[in-house]
């Protein structure tokens, strides 16, 4: 003799509405074979290939898609490559720092090295191991390497009226997370720059 008993299935949803083409990197019908997908500050940020610029960073608003930056530029013809190996397991982080006019980071170094971009305003450093106490300036669309040396620096935003906005791309070895920085004195070259 047999017993049925029936079970209840679990429940399935379908999306709402018809998919539509976010953007066509490559008009010819082949893929960009997209990947990498990130969400911040309500953007989709995502690696990407398109036959004009090879793989690159893009980024989704929401109504469009733009390349972030030519972080490999030239045709991919072009065979120059950088590579960063690192001595056992890291952790990649990209933050957005805001400086207020007048304001600064105050004296500090890293545990790893950040590729800075100035998105906005122009950032002023002073190197911990520089007895001139020189300031390197970096305007609005440029980019510096804080290599994350015991010397460390510090940064500082000189205008009266306008933020300073870099994004940081900082490489952390995994020993070392979650301290990504490290205040410091003052190195004494600078008395009056803090």
């Amino acid at each position: 003799m047999f017993s049925y008993q029936p079970e209840r299935l679990e429940e399935r949803f379908l999306l709402a509405g018809t998919p539509t083409l976010a953007a066509d990197l490559n008009t010819d019908g082949r893929s960009s074979w997209p990947s990498g997908f990130t969400v911040f500050q309500n953007a989709i940020y995502y690696s990407a290939y398109d036959d004009e610029h090879g793989r690159e960073l893009w980024k989704y608003d929401g109504t469009s898609a733009t390349r972030v930056t030519d972080i490999d530029p030239g045709p991919e013809t072009d065979f120059w490559k950088a590579r960063i190996d690192t001595k056992g397991a890291s952790h990649l982080y990209i933050l957005q720092n805001t400086v207020i006019p007048g304001g600064t980071f105050g004296w500090h170094s890293h545990t790893g090295p950040s590729l800075v971009i100035v998105v906005s305003g122009t950032a002023t450093e002073y190197e911990g191991n520089d007895p001139t106490c020189t300031p390197h300036l970096h305007p609005a669309g440029s980019t510096f390497v804080d290599a994350g040396e015991a010397s460390g620096h510090l940064v500082r935003n000189d205008s009266t009226t306008d933020n300073l906005v870099v994004i940081v791309v900082r490489l952390i070895p995994e020993a070392l997370v979650p301290t990504q920085r490290i205040d410091s004195p003052n190195p004494g070259y600078c008395p009056n720059i803090n």
